[in-house]
């Protein structure tokens, strides 16, 4: 044994009081690895004492293991860089389909919003819904664009007429002398061309401040029934003059600004006489419904409304003429009526049919169910101004 492993290379013998095994650390030898241990003992009988030394080759179990050190580090490193590769491929192409959709975001723009809907082409599961509202959203622009080009247009002719009207008036008067009764006259008539812009643009306003998310209304709870016979009377002479006959049935209890009901009423009442031969009726009506809310009916038996009008008579400058026997309103009458309602949390509908005659529904929520969707507020009664009809 000393020829292959020196014998101070053992750790120190325990006494045989302790009976314990010390087993040192792996001895290097220019043979290999050896891991030593050492006991004292005592001999049989009292004979004395023993020294039992033993020592294990374990190169060959070192080696293994430095060799399984360098291959796991090699795999691993190899599989980590692989593994960043492929994950970088992977990302790649995950966010590619965002990307191209990116791109058909920067290539939208006022003149190109035709595109081909994304919805076309087959998209990843996580993008479909994305792709998808993408496209509705594309299409409320390219309506709400539609809209308000016609809009500019439809005002530019609003505004070139009594404009128009205006200049030429003043240029035949001041073609030669007249007469201070011709000057009046003139002067009347201009007057007349300036309050028609001026209730147009007062309608524009109000159309405009009421889209403002930002603005509320003064709410209160009232029984519309005093609105309907106070609008009513004040169309009494113009509807004996038409010999339209005017009624209001039912009431109910809302909650709104008052003088905002009154105006859109207004609206539907001057429309719905303007629009209705001699010996017509015009009815005015108002009930609760079991949930709380309300509704205010303005029906009559004109002319009527063709069903290719219906779904436009609540836009701006939107003038129907099918057998219509006035159509010299500036076709702002009914915005203004949607434009109310929407203010209090409600909605506007019309049925019609030529011939027969036209219904407007206005439909106000529960007193409850306006606070929360409305909220309360101040500095409504900028809206209401006058209660004449603006159409």
């Amino acid at each position: 044994m000393p020829t292959e492993l020196a014998i101070n290379a053992f750790p120190a013998t325990a006494t045989p009081a302790r009976a314990t095994a010390h087993c040192g650390d792996c001895v290097a030898t220019t043979d290999g690895r050896y891991l030593v241990a050492s006991r004292g003992a005592a001999g049989y009988g009292g004979s004395g004492a023993f020294r039992l030394q033993v020592a294990l080759d374990v190169e060959r179990t070192a080696g293994v293991l430095r060799r399984y050190g360098w291959l796991l580090a090699i795999v691993l490193g190899t599989g980590f860089i692989l593994s960043a590769l492929g994950s970088l491929f992977v990302s790649r192409a995950a966010v590619r389909p965002v990307h191209d959709i990116a791109g058909r975001v920067r290539a939208i723009t006022a003149r190109r919003l035709e595109q081909p809907p994304l919805t076309s082409r087959p998209w990843p599961v996580e993008l479909q819904g994305l792709a998808s509202d993408f496209d509705e959203m594309l299409a409320r622009l390219g309506d709400a664009f539609d809209r308000l080009s016609k809009f500019a247009a439809d005002l530019a002719h609003a505004l070139r007429n009594p404009i128009n009207n205006l200049r030429g008036s003043a240029e035949v008067t001041l073609a030669r002398g007249r007469t201070p009764e011709e000057y009046q006259q003139t002067l009347g008539s201009s007057l007349e061309e300036l309050e028609r812009l001026s209730r147009l643009i007062d309608g524009l306003l109000f159309i405009a401040r009421s889209e403002d998310p930002r603005q509320a209304i003064e709410r209160r709870t009232f029984p519309v029934r005093h609105e309907l016979d106070a609008v009513r009377e004040f169309y009494e002479a113009l509807s004996a003059e038409r010999g339209v006959t005017t009624r209001c049935n039912g009431d109910a209890i809302i909650s709104g600004d008052p003088m905002l009901v009154r105006r859109a009423v207004s609206n539907l009442l001057s429309n719905a006489i303007r629009h209705t031969p001699d010996g017509g009726t015009v009815l005015l009506e108002a009930h609760d419904r079991p949930d709380g809310s309300a509704v205010v009916v303005v029906r009559d038996n004109g002319c009527g409304i063709g069903s290719d009008h219906l779904p436009r008579v609540f836009d701006r400058f939107y003038r129907g003429h099918d057998g219509a026997p006035d159509t010299s309103g500036a076709g702002l009458g009914l915005a203004i009526v949607r434009s109310v309602m929407r203010l209090h949390g409600g909605d506007a509908e019309v049925t019609s049919r030529l011939g027969e005659g036209t219904t407007v529904t206005l439909e106000f929520p529960a007193p409850y169910v306006a606070l929360a969707t409305t909220g309360e507020g101040s500095a409504s009664r900028q809206f209401a101004g006058r209660s004449s009809s603006v159409t």
